[in-house]
């Protein structure tokens, strides 16, 4: 006899335990391939960022022309994309920095991989005296 009495007993008392050990019985689950094929390469997919700075207010046209020009190949040789760099505006600072009332502002995007180039940058204009202060914002994808 394949059911004894104390068996069909427990399967009538426990409907429900017996209904899940049937459905776990008959599901059967695919196989997936948790790990991909090897020969594919993962694409690094590139950060977005916002790079503010202050100019200070004094400088010659020309030697801030070339302040932009150095700090966006200082980014683009260390491996980022300079999506757009462009002056914002001169604007009157909440605080008096190193004793200057305004600011030339100006604002880049980059898409970078990696941070070598926006720590390189960070490193850079903390150096330059012709930046008052910068702010590095990674934006939301």
């Amino acid at each position: 006899m394949l059911f004894t009495k104390t068996k069909i007993e427990f399967f009538l008392l426990f409907p429900r335990m017996f209904s899940i050990i049937v459905i776990r019985e008959k599901t059967s689950l695919t196989p997936c391939n948790v790990w991909g094929s090897l020969d594919q390469k993962e694409e690094k997919s590139m950060a977005k960022y916002e790079i503010l700075y202050i100019i200070r207010p004094n400088i010659e046209e020309e030697a801030k022309n070339a302040l932009v020009a150095r700090f966006d190949s200082i980014l683009t040789d260390n491996g980022a994309t300079v999506v757009e760099s462009k002056d914002w505006e001169k604007r009157r600072l909440a605080y008096e920095i190193q004793d200057f009332r305004e600011g030339l502002y100006h604002i880049v995007n980059v898409e970078a991989e990696d941070a070598v180039a926006l720590n390189e940058f960070d490193r850079l204009s903390k150096i330059n005296a012709d930046i008052l202060r910068h702010m590095i914002v990674k934006l939301d994808a």
